[in-house]
């Protein structure tokens, strides 16, 4: 058991790589407190981690632009089981556009959700892990972190900034037994890329296919692959890494 009974704090968890995540860390024993906008969906990653063993865990519906309500998230797992391990930083959207093209409030969105609603859970949990004098983050940043992209300038921009974040939390707060990564994942099978989502069998093989080819690995990767780099970075596997950006791409940004 990798995480046994280490309580995790995962954002974003009612589908794509948040959903297989938690079900992973489910069965490494940890405690999870699942955070995300649709209830529904969380309840039913909520009873999955359950049947997996994990029987403590819990699910609050909140929105990630709301600094007021990531403290209530964070101040309710705190309370609830005494402490927080693992942050995993994993909610987000993608919108795209050239900088010239995207309206001025679709780029503010993109960088409100991705980058400051990934600052607001770093700010409100690392109080929590200085008193401990342990702690993981894990943020999810993106290939497009360490590589432009054509026609996804919001979204670059806020994965290029949380990765330079990830690596100052892993600075300022090395010395006080908090480890903190980001994952970089490529093109995953996840309802953001619109594989799987409202497109019929045939659709969704033709955009699968789209994004394949630009693969050296001839594929894109399913959510419970990133999920494995994830708990490598959140369990002791990875007790003498910090302030990275790994990627998880297929060996996109090799080429």
């Amino acid at each position: 058991m990798k995480l046994g009974d280490k309580v995790c704090l995962l954002t974003g968890a009612t589908s794509g790589i948040g959903a297989a995540t938690a079900r992973l860390f489910a069965q490494e024993g940890a405690i999870l407190a699942l955070t995300g906008r649709n209830e529904a969906r969380g309840l039913g990653v909520l009873g999955d981690c359950r049947r997996l063993g994990s029987q403590e865990s819990s699910f609050v519906a909140a929105d990630i632009v709301d600094p007021a309500a990531v403290e209530q998230v964070v101040d309710d797992a705190a309370g609830r089981y005494g402490r927080i391990d693992v942050l995993f930083n994993n909610a987000g959207i993608i919108d795209s556009g050239t900088v010239d093209e995207i309206a001025i409030d679709r780029f503010e969105k993109v960088i409100s959700v991705n980058l400051l609603g990934q600052f607001y859970y770093a700010h409100f949990v690392l109080p929590h892990m200085r008193r401990q004098r342990s702690g993981v983050i894990v943020n999810m940043a993106s290939d497009w972190a360490l590589v432009g992209g054509r026609g996804a300038a919001a979204y670059c921009a806020s994965k290029a900034a949380i990765l330079m974040m990830s690596k100052c939390i892993a600075l300022d707060h090395a010395r006080e037994g908090i480890r903190c990564n980001a994952v970089c994942p490529g093109d995953t099978l996840t309802p953001m890329h619109d594989v799987r989502a409202d497109l019929d069998d045939h659709e969704a093989e033709e955009q699968a296919e789209i994004y394949s080819s630009v693969l050296p690995m001839g594929r894109m990767a399913e959510p419970r692959e990133v999920a494995s780099a994830v708990l490598f970075l959140a369990s002791e596997d990875s007790s003498f890494v910090t302030g990275i950006g790994l990627p998880v791409d297929g060996g996109f940004t090799c080429q």
